[in-house]
């Protein structure tokens, strides 16, 4: 069966998004169901997201992995260690696999929907409702310690594993996003200096990597917004919880004091707790992220934003204090 897919060979980002729109993807999709035993009445491509998305009727999902950035086995160990544990809900893995070199997942679908429009077009005060929300479903998904099996450490989950990582390698990623040549020859100095600031015995905790309006689901609850479950854990990673505030911070409340406040609080830190400190514990983060780069922050700053220092860049991104 999986030679009649015929399914296509890829090893890069060109290769995939030439094959991204084929019309083979939702012939997988449904062998994919034959294969567990699920009956269906229609498979809906979903148009969010990197991955190869399907929606089975209003009761599954199926995610297949692109295999030259295969995920599929951070979110098997991400689901599996949230499920039953996380007070926000996260989907239920129902199974997962490979079809001609193409991972897949297949797990439950949840209650609610992405936001339809862009951040900005949010009005104010809902974004303000939104956020607040969210730092309280990111505290209750950082509810519980995580403690990770020998497998799961060698899914990239380990944190001291991936700051070493990432230190290590800090200025590569950088450079491949077109960031400054000064900023990238003072990054290694920055790290070194300051990468005491990051605690080493903190609590270990299920982060999921990717916090932005697309990968958290919103209801409408007696007129007030509710978070109704996070999705899309192929980023997760177990460690310090201030690593999730990255994603938001740079996509939803970029140089924004009351919007970072407001989610910071809602998260459950004191007034006092809102220092330089944090600052720039929340500067090495963003430097150190997997998803974020300095580039991002310079585009939304404008085209003076590479005279700073990174000193200066992190008060104009993270303005709380």
């Amino acid at each position: 069966m999986n030679q009649f897919l015929n399914l296509p060979t890829i090893s890069n980002l060109t290769e995939y998004e030439s094959c991204f729109h084929d019309d083979v993807w939702k012939m997988v999709a449904a062998e994919i169901c034959r294969q567990n035993g699920i009956s269906f009445g229609e498979l809906h491509r979903s148009p969010n997201g990197e991955n190869i998305v399907f929606l089975v009727d209003k009761t599954f999902v199926i995610k297949l992995f692109a295999p030259f950035r295969n995920r599929c086995s951070r979110e098997v160990s991400a689901l599996t260690l949230a499920q039953g544990r996380s007070l926000i809900k996260t989907p239920m893995l129902i199974g997962s696999g490979e079809i001609d070199g193409w991972a897949y997942l297949l797990t439950t679908q949840l209650a609610g929907s992405a936001l339809q429009i862009p951040w900005n077009s949010v009005a104010k005060r809902n974004q303000f409702e939104i956020v607040s929300k969210l730092g309280l479903a990111m505290k209750q998904l950082h509810s519980f310690e995580v403690k990770l099996t020998g497998t799961e450490s060698r899914n990239d989950l380990d944190w001291s594993a991936f700051l070493e990582r990432q230190i290590l390698y800090s200025e590569q990623p950088q450079r491949v996003h077109g960031v400054s040549q000064r900023w990238v020859e003072s990054l290694s100095g920055f790290l070194a200096t300051n990468v005491s600031f990051l605690p080493k015995d903190q609590k270990s905790v299920l982060l999921h990597g990717d916090i932005h309006p697309g990968n958290f689901l919103l209801e409408v609850e007696q007129g007030q917004w509710k978070i109704a479950g996070l999705i899309d854990f192929g980023d997760s990673l177990s460690g310090f919880h201030e690593y999730d505030f990255v994603r938001p911070a740079l996509q939803m409340a970029f140089g924004n004091r009351k919007l970072q406040r407001t989610l910071l609080l809602a998260y459950g830190y004191k007034e006092k707790e809102l220092n330089l400190t944090l600052r720039r514990r929340l500067m090495l983060l963003t430097i150190l992220h997997e998803g974020s780069h300095l580039q991002d922050a310079a585009h939304l700053l404008g085209s003076k934003a590479h005279q700073l220092s990174l000193a200066e860049l992190e008060s104009k991104i993270w303005c709380f204090v």
